[in-house]
């Protein structure tokens, strides 16, 4: 078996997952499964319109850009998510406190 080069799908995903740092596994799990879903398709679609498997997956993976731009992208926006609901208890707080009676000595 050769090993994966630089525009093979395991070596795109493989750049991905060490620029996702900071996420959980669960989180980098279901983000390389939508990529490499993603990947799949496209090199698909590319077969169908008569490009060889190697050619149609190495376009695939060179279409998607940068994987260390995108792993950085990708965990970035993952990041955002969380932050809507850390900002809304952030905010919460001070009038939780009073009403559990937790600010009372």
């Amino acid at each position: 078996m050769e090993a994966p080069g630089p525009s093979s799908p395991d070596s795109f995903l493989a750049t991905v997952r060490r620029h996702l740092k900071g996420l959980d596994s669960r989180e980098q799990l279901e983000i390389l499964r939508e990529v490499a879903d993603h990947l799949e398709d496209a090199a698909a679609a590319l077969r169908e319109s008569g490009l060889s498997d190697k050619t149609s997956t190495e376009t695939a993976v060179a279409d998607m850009g940068n994987p260390a731009e995108v792993g950085r992208r990708l965990r970035d926006e993952h990041l955002a998510r969380r932050l809507p609901w850390r900002h809304g208890l952030l905010v919460a707080l001070p009038l939780l406190v009073p009403a559990l009676g937790l600010g009372e000595c």
